[in-house]
């Protein structure tokens, strides 16, 4: 778990599912990086109470935000569809939101 202060861009329609009886929030960010790889890292982003109802009626799909959060970096298995027996690991970045401020343009 690490401390992540970034400018990121919405990627995504925030939507909400419901996991165990608690609402959650759910949005996939772009966060740009400084490698020659990769131009952009997607971050799935998450969070519950006051600030999902802030983000739904505030943010929407391309707006540039500021975000405070935690991030994790987690493996998912992934099956071949040729191989059925051998599977894949394929790492992601989630996040777990507790700020969030509107990047205004000058």
């Amino acid at each position: 778990m690490n401390l992540l202060f970034a400018t990121a861009q919405i990627a995504t329609q925030p939507m909400v599912v419901k996991i165990n009886n608690q609402n959650i929030l759910v949005i996939l960010l772009t966060v740009p990086n400084n490698k020659k790889k990769i131009s952009f890292f997607l971050l799935h982003a998450y969070c519950t109470d006051f600030l999902m109802c802030q983000i739904l009626d505030l943010y929407r799909k391309k707006n540039i935000i500021f975000i405070e959060g935690i991030i994790h970096i987690n493996k998912k298995s992934i099956n071949q569809a040729n191989q059925i027996s051998s599977s894949k690991k394929q790492k992601y970045i989630q996040l777990r939101i507790y700020k969030i401020q509107p990047y205004i343009y000058r």
